[in-house]
């Protein structure tokens, strides 16, 4: 048991130096602008493909406690002002923006990654546009998974308990059950972009303690930080309006270095049972 300790110890010390050494925070930072760049544009594509939903939807985006409170409010403010009748275009211009924005980031990610195996793949343009593009159609739908099962299952668990009080004592099993089922695509979308970063290829299973690991921290992080602005911070007072940008950009900052980090200690773990 005090082997394993010094283990343990020894490997967070090892990630500590490899966050320093490769500069996560400043790739973290990128990734944080992407993800900024591309939010609005995924968020009029969600209102214009479940827009004869919009009320629940809104409702959705209330129930989920990952988001903070000022970057939700920024969230519902741009589903508020969308057109109610998005033709199309418009839908297709969202979509464009969208996939564009999180290939990008994407891109910056795949970079980061591979700046942690030390082997920096050798990708042509249309190679790195066309991962970006797959990886961001996942993502995108990641996104529509958030919404429907942890946030309108909220909605639906509540409508269930006015008519079946006698569920109460299942609701713990319920929100893992939900939180579980929507993190299982984010996982799988981490486990393959940790998978396909750096020159030489690892076994698929080399990147699955990162990937698990990635997306339980993730969760734990954002509600933890949603928690903390909604009971104990007082931002507002000193920031105003853009009080709720600074949130949205520290909580996209947290979740780039939760990423980044999967990638770097999948990389630790690989070199560690090589030698």
């Amino acid at each position: 048991m005090i082997v394993n300790i010094h283990k343990l110890i020894d490997l967070i010390r090892a990630l500590i130096r490899r966050y320093f050494d490769h500069r996560v925070d400043r790739s973290a930072s990128a990734l944080a602008y992407s993800f900024l760049f591309a939010l609005f544009p995924m968020l009029l594509v969600v209102d214009g493909l479940l827009g004869r939903y919009r009320d629940a939807l809104i409702l959705a985006l209330q129930k989920l406690p990952l988001i903070p409170g000022d970057a939700r409010a920024i969230a519902l403010s741009v589903l508020s002002a969308a057109p109610h009748d998005q033709n199309a275009g418009y839908i297709l211009w969202g979509l464009g923006l969208a996939l564009y924005f999180t290939a990008m980031a994407v891109g910056v990610l795949l970079d980061a990654l591979d700046e942690a195996t030390g082997r920096k793949a050798r990708r042509g343009f249309w190679s790195k546009s066309l991962l970006g593009l797959l990886f961001a159609g996942g993502v995108l739908t990641e996104i529509l998974i958030m919404l429907l099962l942890p946030g309108l299952g909220g909605l639906l668990w509540d409508q269930a308990l006015i008519h079946f009080p006698g569920l109460t004592s299942y609701e713990f099993l319920w929100t893992v059950l939900r939180f579980g089922l929507a993190a299982a695509p984010g996982a799988l979308l981490l486990l393959l972009l940790y998978w396909v970063s750096g020159e030489t290829r690892r076994p698929l299973k080399s990147s699955l303690p990162g990937a698990l690991l990635a997306v339980v921290c993730w969760m734990a992080v954002s509600f933890a930080f949603s928690l903390y602005m909604s009971y104990f911070s007082r931002y507002t007072t000193l920031y105003g309006a853009v009080g709720g940008v600074l949130v949205l950009m520290l909580w996209f900052f947290l979740t780039a270095n939760i990423f980044i980090l999967g990638g770097e200690l999948n990389t630790l773990l690989w070199d560690n049972r090589r030698l």
